[in-house]
């Protein structure tokens, strides 16, 4: 995996990366590649672009936790994306939130409720 070593944090990598994580989702190399090319595209773009990755990036987790409920690399991820989500909420207005149906913690409190 030559990527990780040339620092090449390209947004194709981290589709071939989010493949090999539904492939075999207890690899953490891959993982915390997936994390650094995450870090690198949220370093370079606006906000807005940044929270709909994000939330894209959840909405991928649902499908690899119902597929590996125990896999904790999976739900770490998750952990991982819903901070940076957060991080980006903190500067978003009421509209924006309401706008993205109440925010991730309601969201992942729905997701809670559906799961339980």
């Amino acid at each position: 995996m030559t990527w990780r070593l040339n620092n090449d944090y390209e947004f194709k990598n981290l589709e071939y990366a989010t493949k090999m994580t539904t492939l075999s989702p207890d690899f953490h190399t891959i993982w915390n590649y997936k994390w650094e090319i995450m870090d690198d595209i949220i370093s370079k773009q606006d906000g807005d672009t940044n929270y709909k990755m994000l939330c894209g990036e959840l909405l991928v987790l649902i499908k690899q936790m119902k597929e590996n409920p125990k896999s904790y690399t999976v739900w770490f991820h998750r952990q991982w994306t819903i901070l940076k989500g957060l991080d980006i909420e903190k500067y978003m207005s009421d509209e924006q939130l309401m706008a993205a149906n109440g925010g991730i913690l309601l969201n992942e409190l729905n997701l809670c409720d559906k799961m339980l």
